[in-house]
């Protein structure tokens, strides 16, 4: 398999500016590998690698079923025919780990240039890949407007919050709650008629559903049960009302948002 560029830059490089270009050619040198890089190109590739560069690269956060799609791509990279769609993976892997090694203000300050190139390879050299057509799609989930405003909504804040609304209202009332995409898509139809009726406040809470769904995923996972259960009973009674019923998810959604930040 051929070598692929290393982004052991700190080194290398010295100015912001060569730091960028040099980036930009290492993305490049994806495009102009032979087929045969793809060869073994699905082994060693991991989802979490992958997710965390996706994450990264685009700015977003992804959602709890966009990992699901991410893992499936992942999963099926190794016995895909296409060599774009293992080399994709393969190359986010490495580059995530590559990246890691840098600090947090360097790469703030060349995400932005890094993520153009990264969207230009996409959308022309691997247009034919449905890896690069996922990738595209996950960003256009995250930018796209369902519905103008200061700001405006989009699919994932949408999808986001139909997710972390699901997740709290099972637990509250002890039972699983679906989040699938029937569920998701009614929501965000309720979301977009809602959305000119919010307040400021409520909007910036919808559209920060991703980060805050992201990290109550991440805090349930390593929390213990006392943690898990004190946060149980802040959201029965975020949602129970003094009829003593649980609302609906519709009805519990902009509430949970707004209430979010206080779970940390």
């Amino acid at each position: 398999m051929p070598r692929w560029p290393t982004l052991r830059i700190a080194t290398r490089v010295q100015s912001r500016q060569s730091i960028r270009v040099w980036l930009a050619a290492s993305l490049a040198t994806v495009a102009t590998n032979a087929a045969a890089a793809g060869e073994d190109a699905g082994a060693g590739a991991t989802a979490p690698n992958f997710v965390r560069y996706l994450e990264w690269v685009l700015d977003v956060r992804l959602s709890a079923a966009q990992l699901d799609e991410a893992n499936g791509l992942v999963a099926r990279a190794a016995s895909s025919p296409n060599v774009d769609d293992r080399r994709l993976i393969v190359r986010a892997v490495e580059l995530e780990q590559e990246l890691a090694g840098h600090s947090e203000t360097e790469l703030a300050s060349l995400r932005w240039s890094v993520e153009d190139e990264y969207l230009k390879s996409l959308r022309g050299r691997y247009r034919s890949s449905s890896v690069a057509r996922w990738i595209l799609k996950v960003k256009a989930d995250a930018t796209r407007p369902l519905t103008p405003g200061k700001p405006p909504l989009t699919r994932l804040a949408a999808d986001c919050l139909t997710e972390l609304s699901a997740f709290v209202l099972g637990e509250a009332r002890g039972s699983r709650t679906a989040a699938d995409p029937a569920t998701r898509a009614a929501l965000g139809k309720e979301l977009v008629a809602a959305w000119p009726l919010l307040s400021d406040a409520e909007r910036l809470a919808v559209t920060a559903a991703p980060s805050e769904w992201a990290r109550l995923r991440a805090g349930w996972a390593s929390a213990d049960d006392g943690r898990r259960e004190q946060l149980r009973e802040i959201w029965r009674g975020l949602l129970t009302p003094d009829a003593g019923e649980v609302k609906t998810l519709a009805l519990a959604a902009i509430p949970l948002a707004v209430d979010a930040p206080r779970w940390r």
